[in-house]
């Protein structure tokens, strides 16, 4: 398979780094001497998180477009397709980072999934820049990741930490959650990470439900709880997602991508995909490219 799309490694930008796991650095020092990395839509190997505080503009991630003004926050997981529009005046910070991060902070990405609901929800956020210390800590961050001085490793992990704290208050803020719907939060996140994993091969809820031991009926109430869609709703949502990253980031045609995403008849898979998208993937294709 031909990739139309790059995908962009932390090496490329972390050459003299203190890791190839890790890079930080302004928004406008990153934009000007990699530019012609980032004209095009692209996609990271690594976590990408930025954080604007000048400027304006749009931010498309996964053929969704988000504000770009100062406070937007943005994080991507790897694979995500994203490109932007961004005024001459932009500014603040982006970094990149692998799992050793929280290799031994399980307690944190733990709290931030209890409050996710999915990851296009955690892709944007609005942070006001008088009302949180992100600022700083990312200043701080930028300064350690220069000095390479001894531990810096260790005091980047930590700092980091410290903006995803900053993140997780954001979204307990915004989802007051009773206590007894905490564990629908948990059962949510285990399907979702089994989802996907298996979205290529298995669409049927009970499958889902099965390997979550519980029932059908349970699985699809922990869902609408979370999203306010149905099990099956969010599994085809992931299917669709992927097929139009394919359709945008391969050489495939339409029959191949089918047949990948585990449909042997392309013309049910079209009818699926106009259902969801509201056009046909040659349309989409059409759109986009």
């Amino acid at each position: 398979m031909k990739e139309k799309v790059s995908t962009l490694t932390t090496e490329l930008f972390s050459k003299f780094s203190v890791s190839e796991d890790f890079y930080i650095n302004r928004i406008s020092d990153h934009f000007t001497t990699y530019h012609h990395y980032i004209e095009k839509p692209h996609r990271h190997s690594t976590v990408m998180i930025t954080y604007f505080t000048n400027g304006t503009g749009t931010h498309d991630i996964d053929f969704k477009r988000y504000e770009v003004k100062p406070g937007s926050a943005f994080i991507l997981t790897p694979g995500q397709i994203h490109s932007w529009e961004l005024s001459a005046d932009a500014e603040g910070y982006i970094l990149f980072h692998s799992e050793w991060l929280f290799n031994d902070r399980n307690s944190i990405i733990h709290e931030l999934q209890r409050f996710r609901i999915q990851k296009e929800s955690l892709c944007s956020m609005f942070i006001p820049l008088l009302q949180n210390r992100l600022t700083d800590i990312l200043e701080c961050m930028v300064n350690e990741y220069l000095d390479k001085k001894i531990g810096s490793k260790i005091y980047l992990a930590s700092l980091i930490t410290q903006v995803y704290l900053e993140f997780l208050r954001v979204q307990m803020e915004n989802n007051t959650i009773a206590d007894a719907k905490k564990i629908y939060y948990v059962h949510y996140n285990a399907f979702e990470k089994l989802l996907e994993s298996e979205f290529k091969t298995n669409r049927k809820v009970s499958y889902f439900a099965s390997e979550l031991n519980m029932t059908p009926k349970h699985l699809n109430r922990v869902v609408q709880e979370i999203t306010g869609k149905s099990a099956t709703d969010v599994i085809l949502e992931r299917v669709i997602l992927e097929a139009r990253r394919m359709v945008v980031n391969t050489d495939w045609n339409f029959n191949e991508i089918a047949m990948d995403l585990g449909y042997n008849d392309y013309t049910h898979f079209s009818h699926i995909f106009k259902k969801k998208t509201g056009i046909s993937p040659s349309d989409f294709k059409r759109e986009i490219l």
